[in-house]
């Protein structure tokens, strides 16, 4: 998932000129590497101790922080355990469209305004079937090649941390594979085709958020 994060951190202050579509293709065609192991390679270059923390692992992200992450806190990891409000982690896709959707907009002098904008974002999380028939999404042979890039790079980071080391497991590699469908399914590697949006303005997309 992160490298449509990482495309959504490089365009969100301004409208993409490249389609997500096309930069997850561009991304395929090169040896890619994890930030997380571009991050590991340098610093493990002044320090021996380098921890890998697994943010989206079950529980409290905050007690599995202090608790994994900093072994000699064993009292603040106690005092963490016994409480009964979690800090849950919790990852919302982040999405361009609206942007793409008002630039189009203002390219055809078609009124639209940032509350529609952000209309379209409730409409997105929350009809998202409906909304599927508005996007272009990455081929299936492309997702098929996503999706054995992204294995390959998990046990790389898996391999050098043995905290999480467990993703080497069989039942991991299942799970993986089950979250990708799953992100597949909601609309993860699409995007907006915001010309066929503005071309059909009585539909339940455009009514609801006009």
């Amino acid at each position: 998932e992160w490298i449509p994060s990482l495309y959504y951190q490089e365009n969100y202050r301004r409208t993409p000129e490249k389609s997500l579509i096309k930069y997850l293709d561009k991304k395929l065609s090169k040896n890619i590497s994890h930030p997380t192991m571009i991050a590991f390679d340098l610093y493990k270059e002044y320090f021996n101790d380098v921890y890998i923390f697994n943010s989206h692992q079950d529980g409290d992200i905050m007690t599995n922080f202090v608790c994994q992450a900093l072994p000699t806190a064993y009292n603040i990891c106690k005092e963490l355990n016994g409480q009964t409000n979690a800090f849950k982690s919790k990852h919302v896709s982040p999405s361009l469209d609206g942007s793409k959707l008002y630039a189009k907009a203002k390219q055809r002098s078609v009124p639209m305004t940032r509350k529609m904008i952000s209309k379209l974002n409730d409409f997105r999380l929350s009809n998202n079937t409906e909304y599927q028939k508005f996007q272009s999404c990455l081929s299936s042979e492309s997702k098929k090649r996503l999706l054995d890039r992204s294995l390959e790079l998990e046990k790389q980071v898996a391999l050098v941390s043995e905290n999480v080391r467990l993703f080497l497991e069989p039942s991991r590699s299942d799970d993986h594979i089950t979250n990708f469908e799953s992100a597949a399914t909601k609309g993860k590697y699409c995007e907006i085709d915001a010309s066929r949006v503005l071309d059909y303005p009585n539909s339940t997309l455009m009514r609801t958020i006009s």
